[in-house]
């Protein structure tokens, strides 16, 4: 082969090599911008520091010695987590992650398994933007309510505010009874004078906060009785205990009161006057069911479930978001066989 012919083929074989270093060098900045535009902001990182603080001080032990908690050591994979920070002291620990999107199954239940496969009981906290917090120490029973107010505040500084009607807070004040309903089912009745109070004092201070709304539908349905038992109004009450509307009111769209109080919601009003409880089953059991597996008993019957790995199947309380095995809230008397037949198909009960 000539020599001329030669360089022309190298020159070639330059360029190409070249264009491909340019379409690398491209791409990999692509890459890196398209990360960039995923990284945590300057906000969240604060709300993270000020949970590491908060958390922190709820799992100081005697010992004094924190340790690492390494992600690996609870999943392998790091492709959506943006985030993480695991503490252990003692027996006590907390886990911070945060994930690209609002909930990952596949990323979540390997914090949850880690969990209550290491502790009978935990919490969880489901936050802001994917940003979830475990807790497990001696008492279980920090606040949710506790770590918004110390780490996000009041965002309301700007918003228009209107308050709840007073000519509407007059007529409920002759409330002398509360039918508490989940659309026709009735879950139970009030008729305790002071928590009659307490429910119309904190339907007096709710507000009409800005005037971009969730479109959502409200779950309960509270019937406000006066002492002949005839109906005064109903309030339609909202799953997240803490948006109301009286049936009377007509409102622009989808328009609701809201309680800015962050101790107050009415689910525990529910939960403490009903044989109602806020709770959701999570199964990771990953295995076809082959069998049924007894996990509770009592005098006449066998419960059993209808998964193979029981241990995998976890309930959490939502109101003091504690975690824990459904085998062992049924055995430590956190739930009872009644108050899971809404869960249908979820256990089958056997005569011994």
């Amino acid at each position: 082969m000539k020599k001329k012919e030669i360089l022309i083929i190298s020159v070639v074989i330059i360029i190409l090599l070249l264009i491909i270093f340019g379409i690398i060098i491209f791409t990999k900045d692509t890459v890196s911008k398209a990360n960039e535009e995923e990284q945590i902001t300057e906000q969240e990182q604060r709300f993270i520091s000020c949970l590491e603080n908060e958390l922190g001080a709820r799992i100081s032990s005697n010992i004094l010695e924190f340790s690492d908690i390494k992600l690996n050591d609870i999943i392998d994979k790091t492709e959506g987590i943006m985030y993480f920070k695991g503490v252990q002291s003692g027996n006590n620990s907390y886990i911070i992650v945060k994930t690209n999107t609002t909930y990952d199954y596949d990323i979540n239940k390997y914090f949850d398994l880690y969990f209550s496969n290491k502790y009978d009981t935990f919490q969880l906290f489901d936050l802001t933007n994917g940003i979830y917090a475990y807790l497990h120490n001696n008492e279980n029973n920090t606040s949710e309510s506790e770590l918004l107010m110390a780490c996000q505040g009041s965002n309301l500084k700007d918003i228009k505010v209107e308050d709840f009607p007073s000519k509407t807070i007059d007529k409920l004040n002759k409330t002398a009874s509360i039918v508490i309903k989940d659309g026709s089912y009735e879950l139970g009745q009030i008729t305790n004078s002071d928590v009659i109070v307490q429910v119309l004092n904190n339907i007096s201070v709710s507000k009409q906060y800005g005037e971009n709304f969730l479109c959502d539908s409200h779950q309960f349905e509270l019937e406000m009785l006066d002492e002949n038992e005839k109906l005064i109004d109903t309030i339609y009450l909202w799953g997240d205990g803490k948006r109301i509307l009286p049936k009377v009111l007509k409102v622009e769209g989808c328009g609701y009161y809201s309680i800015q109080d962050f101790d107050i919601d009415f689910r525990k009003v529910i939960e403490e006057n009903t044989n109602y409880i806020f709770y959701g089953i999570s199964d990771y059991s990953e295995e076809s069911k082959k069998h049924l597996t007894a996990i509770y008993e009592d005098e006449k019957y066998k419960y059993l479930i209808n998964w193979e790995n029981s241990d995998k199947v976890l309930i959490h309380f939502t109101l003091n978001n504690l975690y824990m095995k459904l085998e062992y809230a049924l055995n430590n008397n956190y739930i009872t066989i009644e108050q899971l037949k809404r869960y249908d198909g979820l256990l089958i009960r056997k005569t011994k």
